[in-house]
């Protein structure tokens, strides 16, 4: 190819220049999607391997891993909570009833509504201390890290849009495998 273009003299460098930037744009942007959906397969395992082991729904895991983003914690810090709180709620822990909260009822519910139930009630009390004190007899010493996360899931901010569906989760994990 590059005796061909020779012979064409100056457009046959013109082209040649051109097919070479080409070819490097056609490179840069198969990397930058290959590297995206690297991205995407490890965000989808990440989610989907912790709906696993935590019984928390796909799209409330996507919402805290926002919150934990802006937060400045970790979704590894989140799921380790609610883990925590599902342990304390099935051992029958006082610390709900001192909240105000029905034990039974909290075992009805999902651990996304348990946490956000909690997240509220936490928030309703006074003082700093306070919910400092029932947050961590709830969450142990991971609460010093969760308190904007349990903040915002009380004021609402779990409604985040954006949620990928659990499906568009599990085939972007597949995609890792």
């Amino acid at each position: 190819l590059g005796s061909s273009l020779m012979a064409l003299g100056p457009v046959g460098l013109v082209v040649g220049a051109a097919i070479g930037a080409v070819a490097g744009a056609l490179g840069a942007f198969l990397k930058v999607s290959f590297d995206a959906t690297m991205k995407a397969a490890a965000f989808g395992d990440q989610i989907v391997d912790a709906a696993g082991k935590t019984d928390l729904s796909t799209d409330a895991l996507q919402k805290f891993q926002v919150m934990a983003e802006t937060g400045n914690t970790s979704l590894d810090a989140v799921t380790s909570a609610v883990s925590r709180m599902g342990r304390e709620i099935v051992g029958g822990s006082d610390s709900f009833k001192r909240l105000g909260l029905d034990l039974d009822k909290l075992r009805q519910m999902s651990p996304e509504k348990q946490f956000e139930t909690v997240a509220v009630a936490i928030q309703g009390l006074g003082t700093a201390a306070e919910r400092s004190t029932a947050g961590n007899a709830i969450f142990g010493k991971s609460y010093e890290s969760l308190v904007n996360v349990i903040r915002d899931t009380a004021e609402g901010a779990n409604e985040l849009g954006g949620a990928l569906s659990g499906e568009a989760l599990t085939a972007s994990a597949d995609l890792k495998q």
